[in-house]
């Protein structure tokens, strides 16, 4: 069986995530995650999170798998 890249799951460690539209931090806010939510991470790239919602810093989640 092939193996397909499987997407990770995440808790938010701060009280409110900053969601962007880039991943970096003097991009556009898009929205943020609350504390203690369990965001899906669908890629990664230096330091930063992808979410269906767009990019996170990896610094205040948690992975879960």
């Amino acid at each position: 069986m092939g193996k397909a890249s499987q997407t990770k799951k995440g808790q938010v460690l701060a009280t409110t995530l900053n969601i962007r539209e880039q991943p970096f931090t003097s991009a556009k806010i898009l929205g943020t995650y609350k504390k203690g939510g369990i965001i899906e991470i669908i890629d990664e790239n230096e330091g930063w999170y992808k979410t269906n919602k767009g990019w996170v810093c990896k610094d205040y989640v948690k992975i879960l798998n």
